[in-house]
């Protein structure tokens, strides 16, 4: 049996409808992946400090609150950099750059786009926030899918990308349920 391969360039036009057409839309998409990413950040910074500082207040010394929030950072930072050394050694090529395609969002890499390590970020820190609020990391869980849905329809990553990104960040970020 033979797989069929699938026309990526023609599969993109499908999916951004012409949008490449208008410089607003491309500009759009700029500043949401922009936003998305300082709000991570921030919520991350965030999500850290509450850590440190409800385990300060609830035991009274401040290295039970570094205790608390290790976790916090090991976890996402250790996936960071197994994410960034799988990206290192699988090194696929991004979309634009295998494909005739103009790309809403502007990257000027070749390679490096399995799996998508900004999804993975998003999702990490979704989950670090779920750790602490449930329904605060479903909300941001949402906003991490927001975040690959644009990778993707921005152009510099393929859907596959996103969904290991996103299911990585998932399954490692569940580790903070240990602690």
């Amino acid at each position: 049996m033979k797989l069929k391969k699938v026309d990526y360039k023609r599969t993109y036009e499908q999916m951004t409808g012409g949008l490449a057409a208008l410089p607003a839309v491309e500009r759009s998409l700029t500043w949401m992946d922009r936003i998305l990413t300082i709000l991570m950040i921030v919520s991350y910074a965030v999500v850290l400090v509450t850590v440190f500082g409800a385990s300060w207040r609830a035991s009274g010394m401040a290295a039970y609150g570094w205790y608390r929030v290790l976790p916090f950072i090991l976890i996402p930072g250790s996936g960071f950099a197994a994410v960034s050394v799988i990206r290192l050694l699988v090194n696929r090529p991004r979309p634009y750059r295998t494909w005739a395609i103009h790309p809403l969002l502007h990257k000027e890499a070749d390679g490096c786009s399995m799996p998508s390590r900004h999804v993975f970020s998003a999702a990490m820190i979704a989950m670090c926030v779920w750790r602490i609020s449930a329904p605060a990391g479903a909300v941001y869980l949402a906003i991490a899918a927001v975040a690959a849905m644009l990778r993707v329809t921005g152009g510099v990553h393929y859907i596959s990308d996103v969904v290991i990104g996103l299911l990585l960040g998932i399954g490692l970020g569940s580790l903070l349920f240990l602690f």
